[in-house]
């Protein structure tokens, strides 16, 4: 009885081992890390126990999944619980003990417990049997002790702040040698988000923070030490978050002794001035927070063995190639794009951008800007792009601003974790240009000095008029700024509204605005895309900041772009003055287009006018209906008739209330914004007036061996259905086919057909085979 009852003991703790475990060979091991509703992630550790030249593995999982990865390994789909995992090209030679070890990530219907690994065995080359199963294990679980000390091992630097974000440094130094690490963080109070380049996050509670190794980085030899720069934000407040605790878990430290040199660098500016002052160099022993404060701007740095290290330590790569393109520009700026491409996986990186010019300020749409200085710019990954993988292209949009009359600026140079890339194509479009003639016009009234230019294009003629007005500056109101100045600038018009926008540049800071625009005309409704609407009365717009556009600092452009709307009619409405915190700006350049349009009479024929004329003192600036246009200083310039644009019956502009020809331009941006896949696959797609998007979906149909990328995605969803897309455009093509003769009066036919054909193409990638078709996918 007692061997039975022993025995049984025995079976309940073997069976009770072996829950989380996977039956595979002793070449294969498997970890847990995150789990969460619709999703897990791992670490999948390969040993060859043979020299080979390509290899692969069979994974199995005890409940159906909707998708499965491995960062270092191709992955092919079986059934809804068995992959087959692949060599990629970069890591197909193996040596005999060689190791591959690789991030996974699964993907299942919602489940209470997510999917385990039952079985995963390298099958080439073959490992000479079974084993008797590797457990799939986990960094033990750690209690989270309510108050986290300061460990030896670590070293805490305080950076920048602002009043929703505190950035720093963090060093971790390992007293022994370990496979994997974690580290436990937390701040004196709440944080909204926080984090670390290094390390992949997983928050606790409000203000405690667990940062685990990423793939490149959890070996560590004794003695080592992982730098990484850190960011927290937090609700506004004049007191940023302090990183109070920090440990290694399951490291003793007792016996670290860190001697970190802690250099604060003071840089405060005035209008001829720069004065720099190092402050005391201090020696510490343990865990060392080092909080700094100034009036301008502080830099801190840590060094180590006098050798100075600043922000994030990424993994170096061999090489890599970029693709460089300027996809618009104008006199003052330019929209870019840089494609680079790596033979290798990246997990975390940093760019620098050597540019030919001088760029007075950069957006990055795709990436964090961490400096610019003497033409150069460095940028590293967000948190959604920081993995890529070898082979698969990483694009950076970019719009760079410049001084207007100075040459646009050109990309020199592009590093990537220091690696020089090597420039494996690089187009540059043209300016988008048009022939115009101006006429430099100065007048004595109210100091005004206006320009006035004609462009010849298909419908319209557009003035330009600049204006300087004083500056009657007032201080009124809680968190007044001193002044501010304002570029006002119409983008475009059409009888019954406009599209418009006001620049704002303060010399100091603004936390927190609000905004008065008075117009001189009656305006029915105004709706502005980057600011709040707090009133519209007799002519007076009052608007307040976002939550994410509250803080402007010194020297900042502020974009405010607005729609305004007014009766049929009616003089276009132009702005009288702008107010910001009860301050008056000062308009320092203000830019108004006006769209007009010449009209006969109806047995005539509307004709464009081109111009030319050396330019006299004064100007009446009219146009006359017999296509000519006269100066008070006796220049009469004759009307172009060989090639003139004509207008006929099928034009609406002019001859209805709306703009038609503009109504179907914006529908077809609009079906240019719902694009998924490459969005420059026809080379139409408009980046100035959808600056937001960029690719998207581009391995759609590869967990099943198919390119299904391309369509459009539905209702603002990330779902492409074809049902609804073939319905849409269906009446698309009907549309075309019917009033051709209007769309292509509007200038609108190739980008009518481009719409159409991005459907079409899609639906032609989905009819796979004769008795198949992709009806789905997202």
């Amino acid at each position: 009885r007692n061997h039975i009852g022993k025995y049984i003991i025995f079976l309940a703790l073997a069976i009770a081992l072996q829950v989380d475990s996977a039956t595979g060979d002793s070449c294969t091991s498997i970890k847990y890390r995150n789990a969460w509703r619709k999703g897990q992630n791992g670490k999948l550790t390969f040993t060859f126990p043979k020299k080979t030249s390509s290899w692969e593995a069979i994974v199995v999982f005890d409940k159906p999944l909707t998708d499965f990865r491995v960062y270092k390994a191709n992955v092919k789909k079986i059934s809804p619980t068995k992959f087959k995992i692949t060599n990629k090209r970069y890591n197909g030679v193996q040596k005999k003990g060689g190791v591959v070890k690789s991030g996974w990530q699964s993907r299942f219907g919602k489940s209470k417990k997510p999917p385990k690994i039952t079985s995963i065995n390298l099958m080439k080359p073959s490992c000479g049997g079974s084993g008797s199963g590797t457990s799939a294990t986990t960094i033990a679980t750690t209690t989270i002790p309510q108050t986290i000390g300061l460990s030896k091992c670590l070293t805490i630097t305080h950076g920048h702040s602002w009043n929703q974000g505190q950035d720093g440094k963090l060093e971790i130094h390992f007293p022994k040698a370990v496979s994997e690490w974690e580290v436990l963080v937390q701040f004196d109070r709440p944080v909204t988000n926080f984090q670390c380049y290094a390390g992949d996050v997983t928050r606790i509670n409000d203000n405690t923070f667990r940062i685990s190794n990423r793939n490149y980085n959890g070996e560590q030899a004794a003695g080592s030490v992982v730098e990484s720069g850190w960011q927290a934000t937090f609700e506004s407040s004049e007191t940023p978050v302090v990183m109070t605790g920090a440990d290694l878990v399951g490291v003793d430290c007792s016996s670290v002794t860190t001697t970190t040199e802690t250099t604060t660098i003071t840089t405060t500016t005035t209008e001829a001035t720069t004065t720099t002052t190092e402050a005391t160099t201090t020696t510490t022993e343990a865990a060392t927070i080092t909080t700094v404060s100034s009036t301008t701007e502080t830099f801190t740095t840590t060094t180590t063995d006098a050798a100075s290290t600043v922000g994030v330590t990424f993994a170096p790569i061999s090489g890599c190639s970029t693709e460089i393109e300027t996809k618009n520009s104008w006199d003052t700026g330019l929209d870019g794009r840089i494609t680079v491409q790596s033979a290798e996986d990246i997990n975390g990186w940093e760019m620098e951008i050597e540019f030919e010019g001088n760029i007075e300020s950069f957006s990055f749409y795709t990436a964090e800007l961490i400096s610019f200085e003497n033409g150069i710019a460095k940028i590293r990954n967000k948190n959604w792009n920081a993995f890529i993988s070898s082979g698969q292209k990483l694009t950076i949009d970019y719009q760079a601003l410049f001084s207007f009359g100075e040459e646009a600026p050109k990309v020199l140079n592009v590093m990537v974790n220091g690696a020089t890339c090597s420039a494996s194509g690089t187009t540059t479009a043209s300016p988008g240009t048009t022939d115009t003639t101006t006429e430099q016009i100065t007048t004595t009234q109210q100091s005004t000095t206006t320009q006035t230019t004609t462009t010849t294009t298909v419908q319209t003629t557009t003035t330009s008029v600049s204006t300087t007005t004083a500056d009657g500056s007032t201080t009124t109101g809680s968190n007044p700024v001193s002044g501010c100045n304002t570029e006002l600038e119409t983008k475009n018009s059409w009888d019954t509204g406009l599209d418009g926008r006001i620049t704002l540049q303060s010399s100091e800071d603004i936390n927190g605005w609000e905004m008065e625009i008075q117009f001189d005309g009656n305006i029915n409704s105004i709706s502005f895309y980057t600011a709040d609407l707090i009133s519209l009365e007799n002519g007076v717009a009052k608007i307040k900041n976002k939550e994410w556009n509250a803080f402007v600092s010194s020297g900042q452009k502020l974009t405010i772009d607005y729609q305004a709307l007014f009766s049929y009619g009616e003089d276009q409405p132009q702005i009288l003055s702008v107010k910001v915190n009860g301050a008056t700006c000062s308009a320092t350049g203000t830019t108004t287009t006006v769209s007009t349009t010449v009209q006969t009479s109806p047995s005539t024929t509307t004709q464009q006018i081109s111009t030319t004329s050396t330019g006299s003192t004064t100007s009446s600036g009219s146009t006359t209906s017999s296509g000519s246009t006269t100066s008070s200083g006796s220049t009469t310039v004759p009307t172009t008739t060989g090639s003139t644009s004509t207008t006929d019956s099928s034009s609406c502009v002019g001859a209805t209330k709306y703009n038609y020809d503009e109504a179907i331009e914006l529908s077809n941006l609009f079906y240019q914004a719902q694009r998924s896949g490459p969005l420059d696959t026809f080379g139409d797609f408009n980046h100035e007036k959808i600056p937001y998007r960029g690719d998207s979906c581009l391995t759609d149909g590869s967990d099943n061996g198919v390119d299904l990328t391309g369509g459009y995605f539905d209702a603002g969803d990330y779902v492409k259905f074809n049902f609804p897309m073939a319905a849409s455009t269906t009446l698309l093509a009907w549309g075309a086919i019917d009033f051709s003769a209007g769309y292509s009066a509007a200038g609108q036919s190739q980008s009518t057909l481009n719409t159409i054909k991005w459907a079409t193409d899609y639906f032609i990638k989905c009819h796979v085979s004769p008795n198949e078709l992709y009806a789905q996918v997202g």
